[in-house]
């Protein structure tokens, strides 16, 4: 009785500080670290969340929905379908434009996917590249389970030593980006 008790007290820890819910598009990344803006509570490693399950931290994060990576400025890129055959187009803001959302401040990002696979990329990479933080492949919206929520897409290139470089930073199911 006192392990569930525990788990509900921490349940109701984790409601509370995690972002407001907006039913009609709830946040599907965030963003914490060396950011200046700040609309969701707290995160701690012993958190009973995908948060906390990789063992992510933050006092104050900024949570994004679906509808607001949708409003920012949507560019396409057309890569090979990871892990699959053929290729696909996907769409979303600029990775660039997302931190800047976020305030950021740092010269490093830190992109963790659902499966805790993650990748640091430097911010001059970022934007000297261009990749995105594409939400759709083919016109729909990503799905957890498949590539999504997001996923980092970089414009493909001639240059087979920066195309493997792009392909090692390509991370799906991203869920979190850590600002440093």
């Amino acid at each position: 009785m006192l392990r569930v008790m525990t788990f509900f007290a921490v349940l109701n820890v984790a409601v509370a500080t995690a972002p407001s819910v907006r039913a009609e598009s709830p946040p599907i990344v965030t963003l914490s670290g060396a950011i200046t803006e700040i609309n969701r509570g707290p995160s701690h490693e012993d958190d009973p969340t995908m948060l906390g399950a990789h063992d992510i931290a933050f006092d104050g994060g900024f949570a994004v929905t679906r509808t607001e990576l949708g409003e920012l400025p949507q560019q396409s890129v057309e890569i090979a379908i990871p892990g699959g055959e053929g290729t696909a187009t996907f769409t979303g803001p600029r990775l660039a434009d997302v931190l800047d959302m976020a305030g950021s401040t740092g010269s490093k990002a830190l992109i963790t996917a659902l499966d805790g696979y993650g990748v640091e990329i430097d911010r001059s990479f970022i934007d000297t590249h261009t990749p995105l933080l594409a939400i759709a492949a083919e016109g729909a919206s990503m799905a957890i389970g498949d590539l999504g929520p997001s996923m980092i897409v970089f414009p493909p290139t001639e240059d087979a030593e920066l195309q493997e470089t792009f392909n090692s930073y390509q991370v799906w199911a991203v869920f979190h980006i850590g600002v440093n």
